[in-house]
């Protein structure tokens, strides 16, 4: 099961209607989702505009694979849990965004592992394709490295 989270706080519309098109050509595949408010109706996977906590968590450990805005909580998430992540950053010129600091994250997250990005439904459909191979991931720590504690620990001693 593929779970599809747009986060909490905007819509998007253009992520939504892009895994719908990617719904209808692979009907085989489950995508369940948290919409948010959105102008749109998928009318090929379940959604949901709100998820409780443990809805949300219980939806997320039983995903297969994460399709995700850019937002770090999802991304770290995912990664956390060794879980593959497809992610479409928001952008300004769509009116989706204030700025484009979701195109440096999907940019920067990009470059690891188990990450994949895209903009468009072709571009779902490759990262699918390659999200599948890295089923099996290795998770990332969820606390900062101590080299990193410990000079904070000196800046703000």
């Amino acid at each position: 099961m593929i779970f599809l989270t747009v986060g909490t706080q905007l819509t998007f519309d253009r992520l939504v209607k892009c895994v719908d098109q990617f719904c209808e050509l692979n009907p085989q595949v489950k995508v369940i989702a948290q919409i948010a408010d959105s102008d749109y109706q998928p009318q090929n996977f379940e959604f949901y505009k709100t998820l409780s906590i443990p809805e949300f968590s219980k939806l997320f450990d039983q995903a297969e694979l994460i399709i995700s805005h850019a937002g770090m909580g999802s991304i770290l998430t995912a990664l956390c849990a060794a879980k593959p992540i497809l992610i479409m950053p928001r952008r300004t010129e769509f009116n989706e965004h204030r700025n484009d600091h979701q195109r440096g994250t999907a940019e920067r997250f990009s470059k690891r592992a188990g990450c994949f990005v895209f903009n468009d439904l072709k571009e779902l459909i490759v990262g699918y394709g390659n999200a599948a191979v890295h089923a099996d991931g290795v998770p990332i720590n969820p606390y900062a490295p101590d080299l990193m504690i410990d000079n904070l620990k000196k800046i703000f001693a």
